[in-house]
């Protein structure tokens, strides 16, 4: 289990790593008052999860749910009814030394509010002159 989010609403949301199979992870929302599981996504054939190790989720304001399939080195958006609104995976891939490929790994991503980089590209080093 990775990766434990607490959202506002006193749930806790987790990527479950084996629970869904062999080769298959899925994510969790337990209900911290109720004591039980309230929400579960495992994939789909359409968008396969699985995650041996690590994996990332982040409630977002919305009440859609950003999820990081590390191993994949893919990141997505479900909605509260477990649809998938967007994907990203990442394009490159490595190369070892015994040649064998190996996808770039994702171990975390955030949704960062619009307008919030503003003060990343315009502190006091961006600023002309310095």
């Amino acid at each position: 289990q990775h990766d434990p989010q607490l959202t506002p609403d006193g749930r806790l949301w987790g990527v479950d790593n084996q629970g869904a199979g062999p080769n298959r992870a899925r994510m969790l929302r337990y209900d911290l008052r109720g004591a039980k599981v309230d929400r579960t996504w495992a994939g789909s054939p359409e968008h396969p999860f699985y995650t041996r190790t690590c994996g990332h989720a982040q409630q977002l304001p919305g009440g859609n749910l950003l999820v990081v399939s590390s191993k994949q080195g893919t990141v997505f958006e479900l909605t509260p009814d477990n649809e998938v609104v967007w994907t990203y995976t990442v394009p490159d891939t490595l190369t070892a030394q015994n040649g064998r490929s190996h996808i770039s790994r994702i171990f975390e991503f955030q949704r960062v509010p619009l307008g919030a980089s503003a003060g990343w590209l315009h502190g006091p080093r961006a600023a002309p002159g310095r």
